[in-house]
């Protein structure tokens, strides 16, 4: 049989191939537009910037600046040159002191994935820029530096350098009330808990209100 010569310009019929690489991306675009997105930051477990059982007021208003998410707190007449606390482990990155200006001396403190916090108008500052602490550990003494009116600690949690909403002991806190620290440390006793002779490793887990051990 003889084969028939093709015309010229005939139309090549299109590879399937082609067809097959066109659906495989839009699958690919279509993976990648219903992709879900990334998961928010854990907030770290913030308690309050002092010690255990101490009862403070935290408070703000509609012109308090940066943010009226920050907070002040008060206790006492006797506010001035009272212990500060770490809210939570971290690593300090600022020890400033700008005199009569602003914040005056203040410490702030990274916490990891974004999270910091910040101590303003302090009288004293007992860390350095790169030091690690621990939560509960003291960092400052309350003061009136900066542009305050009278000694108080101003306090903010941030995310990504923006203030947000203070949370303590995994609550969101209500402003401008009062809230007792559950900022307490846990600590490590030996003893024969079980009258077997033998030492014993527990813990005394300090609570606010009520306290108890736990053996190890």
């Amino acid at each position: 049989m003889r084969t028939l010569p093709r015309r010229v310009g005939a139309r090549t019929p299109p590879r399937r191939i082609g067809l097959a690489a066109v659906v495989a991306a839009g699958t690919v675009a279509a993976l990648v537009a219903t992709a879900p997105p990334a998961a928010a930051v854990e907030r770290p477990e913030y308690q309050m910037p002092f010690a255990c059982g101490e009862r403070w007021e935290g408070s703000t208003r509609s012109t308090h600046s940066p943010s009226t998410l920050s907070v002040d707190w008060n206790r006492d007449a006797y506010d001035s040159g009272q212990p500060v606390v770490a809210s939570a482990p971290g690593v300090v990155t600022d020890v400033v002191n700008l005199g009569d200006q602003s914040y005056g001396r203040y410490v702030i403190i990274d916490h990891g994935g974004g999270w910091t916090t910040l101590h303003a108008h302090l009288l004293a500052s007992y860390v350095v820029e790169g030091q690690r602490v621990d939560q509960g550990q003291t960092i400052a003494l309350l003061g009136t530096s900066g542009g305050s009116t009278g000694p108080h600690l101003h306090y903010e949690q941030r995310l990504d350098r923006e203030n947000r909403h203070a949370f303590f002991d995994g609550q969101g806190f209500v402003y401008n009330s009062w809230l007792t620290s559950q900022n307490c440390l846990d600590v490590p006793v030996v003893g024969d808990w079980n009258g077997d002779r033998l030492t014993d490793v527990g813990v005394f887990v300090r609570r606010a209100v009520e306290a108890r051990f736990r053996e190890r």
